[in-house]
């Protein structure tokens, strides 16, 4: 929003440092545009979530289209913190501060009624068995949880509070 280039100039910025990218689900660009930014030989890992369950079910097949398609991604990371978006209230009294037009604008990308597709171990596992990419999670808050990804086989765990800030 700050910048026509958006997410492109962090891939670029990204490749320019030679660190991986998290490539989000919701970039602002076609997928196939943004990914020709990623410099040669850049690592990047892809960052997904479900909005529904048709998204949900059609997994593993866009999985195999990233795995396909998209030879810098080299892992996978499912957002499991954030199934419904909180109010907010101190993120829109600053954001209303710095632009009283903000706030119309903002409820597009999180709409107070959003509520993401909860996810189950039995989810994860036929994503993880859908594709050769290393699938992580991401958005972790308990131990049981890091200990079942491991029991399954996935190939990480980031510890978030992101769904945290959404209460």
């Amino acid at each position: 929003m700050a910048h026509p280039d958006a997410e492109l100039n962090l891939i670029r910025g990204a490749y320019k440092e030679g660190i991986p990218h998290m490539v989000p689900f919701q970039v602002s660009f076609p997928l196939d545009d943004f990914m020709k930014e990623a410099g040669k030989g850049q690592d990047n890992f892809y960052q997904v979530h479900f909005y529904n369950e048709k998204q949900l079910a059609e997994a593993p097949q866009f999985l195999k289209n990233v795995e396909k398609n998209y030879k810098n991604v080299k892992a996978v990371f499912i957002n499991v913190d954030l199934p419904t978006i909180g109010n907010r209230e101190k993120d829109q009294k600053v954001r209303s501060l710095l632009d009283p037009d903000a706030e119309d604008a903002l409820s597009s990308f999180a709409p107070a009624t959003a509520d993401l597709k909860v996810i189950t171990w039995d989810d994860i596992i036929r994503i993880k068995n859908s594709t050769n990419l290393p699938i992580a999670l991401k958005g972790v808050l308990r131990k049981e949880d890091v200990l079942k990804a491991a029991e399954i086989g996935l190939g990480g765990c980031i510890i978030s509070n992101h769904g945290e800030v959404q209460t």
